[in-house]
């Protein structure tokens, strides 16, 4: 239910994610009977093991095993896998997806990611990345912009919100959320 929604605040270079997390879930846990384990989605490249690789690098300050972290912390089994990933298992298993044999996800936000479920099975494949699609070179020649991931021309910094953001702020000189400028909010209270 939307009441159940904790959300926490923006993240900061100094904020601790992990910590955040963990006392998230200690919260919850002390109001919700009979929890057996924890599954996680998070952004951001994540093992077959569970160990968390940030896309941003402002999310996680390093790689972290955050499944194996967790699980010590609060004594229960703990799966971590990318957020998009688990977004597409949910379509598939419970959306638009349902009568599919393969469904491709795929969610633009603050990044560009991706997944890919078959026969109704999660495919991370053995590097725990399958269907990532935010670093597919999209652009060859012209601009192609530098990506975190060390590529040049990603998806990701073409089409992101951040990507937006930034080519907006390029434009006009003012800084605005991608929510905002495509909302045309930012627009509208420059013009007025």
């Amino acid at each position: 239910a939307i009441s159940d929604v904790e959300r926490s605040p923006t993240i900061t270079e100094t904020a601790d994610v992990t910590g955040s997390i963990l006392e998230l879930l200690r919260r919850r846990l002390q109001v919700v009977a009979g929890v057996d384990a924890i599954g996680i989605g998070t952004a951001g490249q994540v093992s077959p093991l569970g160990y968390v690789s940030a896309a941003m690098t402002d999310l996680y300050r390093q790689e972290t095993h955050l499944g194996s972290w967790l699980k010590e912390k609060l004594q229960l089994p703990v799966l971590v896998r990318n957020d998009v990933q688990l977004m597409t298992l949910g379509e598939a298993l419970y959306g638009a997806g349902r009568s599919w044999s393969v469904v491709f996800g795929v969610a633009i936000g603050s990044g560009v990611g991706g997944g890919i479920v078959r026969d109704g099975l999660l495919d991370i494949a053995s590097d725990g990345i399958a269907g990532e699609c935010g670093h597919v070179r999209a652009v060859d020649s012209g601009e192609r912009r530098s990506c975190w991931c060390g590529g040049k021309g990603c998806l990701e910094v073409q089409v992101s919100g951040l990507a937006i953001e930034d080519r907006y702020h390029t434009m006009t000189g003012v800084r605005a959320r991608a929510t905002d400028i495509l909302g045309s909010r930012v627009v509208d209270d420059q013009a007025g």
